[in-house]
Protein backbone atom coordinates (compact mmCIF):
# COMPACT_ATOMS: atom_id res chain seq x y z
CA UNK A 1 0.00 0.00 0.00
CA UNK A 2 3.13 2.22 1.14
CA UNK A 3 4.79 1.57 -2.44
CA UNK A 4 1.77 2.98 -4.17
CA UNK A 5 0.77 5.82 -2.55
CA UNK A 6 4.60 6.60 -3.02
CA UNK A 7 4.43 6.56 -6.60
CA UNK A 8 1.12 8.15 -6.75
CA UNK A 9 2.97 11.15 -4.89
CA UNK A 10 6.03 10.96 -6.48
CA UNK A 11 4.40 11.18 -10.12
CA UNK A 12 2.26 14.43 -9.01
CA UNK A 13 3.72 16.13 -6.23
CA UNK A 14 7.82 15.26 -7.23
CA UNK A 15 8.17 14.59 -10.72
CA UNK A 16 7.69 17.52 -13.64
CA UNK A 17 5.31 17.89 -15.65
CA UNK A 18 6.75 16.78 -19.47
CA UNK A 19 6.29 20.22 -21.06
CA UNK A 20 9.02 22.84 -22.06
CA UNK A 21 9.95 25.50 -19.41
CA UNK A 22 7.65 24.22 -17.38
CA UNK A 23 9.18 27.33 -14.38
CA UNK A 24 7.12 29.68 -17.12
CA UNK A 25 3.99 27.95 -17.06
CA UNK A 26 1.05 29.73 -15.98
CA UNK A 27 -2.39 28.04 -15.22
CA UNK A 28 -5.52 30.48 -15.15
CA UNK A 29 -9.03 29.50 -13.92
CA UNK A 30 -11.66 31.87 -13.77
CA UNK A 31 -13.60 31.02 -11.24
CA UNK A 32 -17.56 31.17 -10.67
CA UNK A 33 -18.55 32.76 -7.14
CA UNK A 34 -19.54 29.44 -5.62
CA UNK A 35 -14.99 28.94 -6.38
CA UNK A 36 -16.28 26.13 -9.16
CA UNK A 37 -13.54 26.21 -11.77
CA UNK A 38 -14.68 27.57 -15.25
CA UNK A 39 -13.27 27.10 -18.83
CA UNK A 40 -12.36 30.06 -20.63
CA UNK A 41 -14.27 30.08 -23.72
CA UNK A 42 -12.13 29.67 -27.04
CA UNK A 43 -13.21 33.27 -28.12
CA UNK A 44 -11.73 34.73 -25.40
CA UNK A 45 -7.95 33.23 -26.08
CA UNK A 46 -8.00 35.30 -29.21
CA UNK A 47 -8.31 38.49 -27.25
CA UNK A 48 -5.94 37.66 -24.74
CA UNK A 49 -3.47 36.63 -27.12
CA UNK A 50 -4.28 40.08 -28.73
CA UNK A 51 -4.17 42.11 -25.98
CA UNK A 52 -1.75 40.23 -23.88
CA UNK A 53 2.32 41.47 -24.13
CA UNK A 54 2.78 39.48 -20.92
CA UNK A 55 2.23 35.81 -22.43
CA UNK A 56 4.59 34.44 -25.02
CA UNK A 57 1.60 31.95 -26.07
CA UNK A 58 -1.74 31.52 -24.77
CA UNK A 59 -3.92 27.91 -25.19
CA UNK A 60 -6.84 26.54 -23.84
CA UNK A 61 -8.42 23.55 -23.00
CA UNK A 62 -12.42 23.19 -22.63
CA UNK A 63 -13.95 20.34 -20.48
CA UNK A 64 -16.41 18.62 -21.96
CA UNK A 65 -17.54 16.55 -18.48
CA UNK A 66 -21.22 17.11 -19.06
CA UNK A 67 -21.15 16.14 -22.45
CA UNK A 68 -20.45 12.46 -21.96
CA UNK A 69 -19.00 10.43 -25.28
CA UNK A 70 -20.18 7.20 -25.90
CA UNK A 71 -17.25 4.29 -26.33
CA UNK A 72 -17.51 0.67 -27.62
CA UNK A 73 -15.01 -2.15 -26.65
CA UNK A 74 -16.65 -5.15 -28.19
CA UNK A 75 -19.70 -5.18 -26.67
CA UNK A 76 -19.18 -3.42 -23.80
CA UNK A 77 -19.85 0.66 -23.82
CA UNK A 78 -18.16 2.90 -21.73
CA UNK A 79 -19.73 6.84 -21.39
CA UNK A 80 -15.58 8.55 -21.73
CA UNK A 81 -15.34 12.32 -20.34
CA UNK A 82 -13.47 14.30 -23.36
CA UNK A 83 -11.81 17.93 -23.13
CA UNK A 84 -11.24 20.22 -26.78
CA UNK A 85 -8.49 22.29 -26.71
CA UNK A 86 -7.15 25.07 -28.68
CA UNK A 87 -5.00 24.34 -32.00
CA UNK A 88 -1.80 25.48 -30.49
CA UNK A 89 -1.90 23.57 -27.32
CA UNK A 90 0.56 21.18 -27.86
CA UNK A 91 2.87 23.83 -29.41
CA UNK A 92 2.64 25.94 -26.28
CA UNK A 93 2.91 23.51 -24.13
CA UNK A 94 6.63 21.97 -26.18
CA UNK A 95 4.94 18.60 -26.72
CA UNK A 96 5.87 16.67 -29.27
CA UNK A 97 3.92 13.42 -30.91
CA UNK A 98 5.73 10.40 -30.40
CA UNK A 99 4.18 9.03 -33.34
CA UNK A 100 1.81 10.74 -36.16
CA UNK A 101 1.35 14.34 -36.13
CA UNK A 102 0.27 17.38 -34.36
CA UNK A 103 -3.33 19.24 -35.04
CA UNK A 104 -2.33 21.48 -38.27
CA UNK A 105 -2.84 24.97 -37.28
CA UNK A 106 -4.27 26.22 -40.28
CA UNK A 107 -7.49 23.74 -40.32
CA UNK A 108 -7.92 23.36 -36.40
CA UNK A 109 -8.64 26.93 -34.96
CA UNK A 110 -9.72 28.33 -31.38
CA UNK A 111 -12.79 29.40 -33.09
CA UNK A 112 -13.60 26.62 -34.32
CA UNK A 113 -13.67 24.36 -31.93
Amino acid sequence: MSAAMFTIYKGLLVDRLPVADQDRLVIMHPLDRSGTHLDVPFAYLKEIRRDSSVFTAVAGVYHRTAIPNPFTIGTKSVSLATSVVSANFFNTLGARPIAGRLIPMKTATPERC
